[in-house]
């Protein structure tokens, strides 16, 4: 299988169209409640122990928008990271950020979303606080150093 990356690199202006295309998909699924749509327990379970299982990194790139990532290259768990993106885009909620929709998905104290690439070249999950805090709350809630 090739890499994320590299299939991204070689094939950039497919997938950067395909991305444009699904924001059309959320765009045309209006607003939307913040919550998870309807799904079967056992999933919501085994997705919810497949993220809260990942180690995340803290973006100290933009403070102003605090949040974590995991990567795809980390992922542990009986879950694959596919099956989680998945799984969070087809029973996520649609949330608009700097004039954009991304699929999001909560669980507990926390909303997560990807880029919105396909799931092939999709490298990372984001996560932050459902509720809005500076970024030095942030680092705390999230265990992270600053």
């Amino acid at each position: 299988m090739i890499d994320p990356d590299t299939l991204y690199k070689n094939n950039k202006d497919f997938y950067d169209k395909k991305q444009l295309e699904y924001q059309s998909e959320l765009k045309e699924m209006g607003n939307m409640l913040p919550v998870n749509r309807e799904m079967p327990k056992d999933i919501a379970e085994k997705i919810e122990k497949a993220l809260l299982s990942q180690s995340y990194i803290i973006a100290k790139t933009m403070p102003k928008n605090p949040h974590q990532y995991c990567l795809r290259k980390n992922w542990v768990g009986e879950i694959t990271f596919e099956e989680t993106v998945n799984t969070m885009r087809n029973y996520g909620y649609v949330e608009w950020f700097w004039g954009k929709p991304y699929m999001l998905y909560n669980i507990g104290d926390f909303k997560y979303w990807t880029m919105g690439y396909p799931t092939e070249v999709t490298i990372l999950i984001n996560r932050t606080t459902i509720e809005k805090c500076t970024y030095e709350e942030f680092c705390k809630i999230a265990g992270g150093e600053i």
